[in-house]
């Protein structure tokens, strides 16, 4: 969704500047301004869309308009209103780079490196060691770090993201062969005449990296440099234009190398991926909350012991949103569960008989104290508790075959 707002509002302005119709200009803006309520780490790159629209062919004429910056101001229109909203900031106050709880904890870390393993307690770092440990020192390097690796052969072309609900293990974020077109259009446009598109490139680049980098991940994270896709596309097709110009046969042998490649990696996608990656993405919950659906009128004990459920039990159960949001407003919307009487740790949703909670003494005679309820505990939950009289309902499985979940009951249907 990200990439179609800002690719749908770049495509609008570029008809406008060959059509001169206002009303595409007015479209692209508003399509562009919409993108910081896309996604979080999107906001900041609002500040780089003016350049961007400069050094698009055509927009330098734009821009000596005296309305040209009248217009623009639709761009940060939505952003405005977040802000005074106090939406804008929230979540990138809880990732960034300057709010790292463990950054004075690796300084301080280092800073005793310097000191000595036999230096007394209480003993104080000198100057030298203050200039070149400190939070500025910290944050740079963390910040020169998320600017270039996104950038780097090994991201881009090897192992790519780690985390494998944004990548498939073993595959860079985009095919090897692309190297090939990829230096070639670099190669074409640092020597050629077209230094204004390198230029618009570079800021596309920016505005997609700058914004992760400010994040304690974003060296790596796949889904916030998301947008790096739209200069990297344009670079590698003007390298298979250029390529193709010097050399169809050369050409269409590398397009038959990326098919092949693309081919494996397929494969990988089909085949390998839903086993490699079903922990990453929490599988099982959305089976468990379905499954106790069918049962709307018995107490729901969710284990915690997995991943927070309460995302999926509004998702799944189609919980009605307006009811959640008013109860998040008010704070209502979870209650402290009673560990003495249930034996169960955790919450309960407000209103509701469904507990997002873990069992609390396993080795009770019977540690299901909530009759007429069912039970979701993990595999190695179900193999610690002590086996009271209870009926198996279902058991939710890995991809690979392995259990992931028991649905117990502690009265026959």
């Amino acid at each position: 969704m990200l990439f179609f707002f800002v690719s749908a509002g770049l495509f609008l302005y570029t008809r406008f500047l060959r059509n001169k119709n206002k009303t595409l200009l007015i479209l692209s803006l508003i399509v562009l301004s919409l993108v910081p309520m896309v996604y979080s780490t999107a906001k900041l790159s609002v500040i780089f869309y003016p350049l961007i629209l400069f050094l698009i062919p055509g927009g330098y004429e734009f821009f000596k308009s005296k309305k040209a910056w009248v217009y623009l101001l639709i761009l940060f229109i939505p952003l405005g209103i977040l802000f005074l909203n106090g939406g804008a900031g929230k979540r990138f106050s809880e990732i960034s780079i300057f709010t790292d709880p463990t950054a004075s904890t690796e300084i301080d870390v280092l800073r005793q490196a310097d000191l000595g393993s036999d230096a007394p307690v209480g003993s104080t770092p000198d100057l030298n060691t203050k200039i070149v440990h400190n939070k500025i020192i910290f944050i740079v390097n963390i910040l020169t770090k998320n600017l270039i690796n996104p950038l780097s052969g090994g991201f881009l072309f090897l192992q790519g993201d780690e985390n494998q609900r944004h990548a498939v293990i073993g595959w860079g974020m985009l095919e090897k062969t692309l190297i090939i077109p990829l230096l070639f259009g670099l190669y074409f446009l640092v020597s050629g005449k077209h230094k204004r598109f390198l230029g618009l490139l570079i800021v596309l680049w920016f505005s997609a990296t700058v914004p992760a980098a400010l994040t304690r991940d974003g060296f790596n994270h796949a889904s916030r440099n998301f947008m790096m896709i739209l200069p990297l596309v344009l670079l590698i097709s003007t390298g298979f234009f250029h390529l193709l110009k010097l050399s169809k046969l050369f050409t269409t042998l590398l397009t038959i190398l990326l098919l092949l490649e693309s081919a494996l990696y397929f494969h990988d996608y089909w085949y390998h991926y839903q086993y490699d990656s079903q922990r990453d993405w929490n599988y099982g919950l959305k089976e468990v909350i379905l499954e106790t659906n069918k049962f709307p009128d018995k107490s729901i004990i969710i284990t915690r012991n997995y991943e927070p459920p309460l995302i999926y039990y509004l998702y799944y159960a189609d919980f009605p949103a307006i009811k959640f949001q008013e109860m998040y407003k008010n704070n209502t919307f979870l209650e402290k569960t009673n560990p003495k009487t249930q034996n169960i740790e955790g919450e309960k949703l407000s209103g509701t008989n469904i507990y997002f909670a873990s069992i609390l003494d396993k080795n009770l005679p019977d540690p299901f104290l909530i009759k007429n309820g069912i039970y979701i505990l993990t595999y190695n939950e179900y193999l610690e508790t002590n086996e009271p009289k209870h009926y198996l309902i279902d058991t939710i499985k890995f991809p690979t075959g392995l259990p992931v979940f028991y649905v117990l009951t502690t009265n026959k249907l």
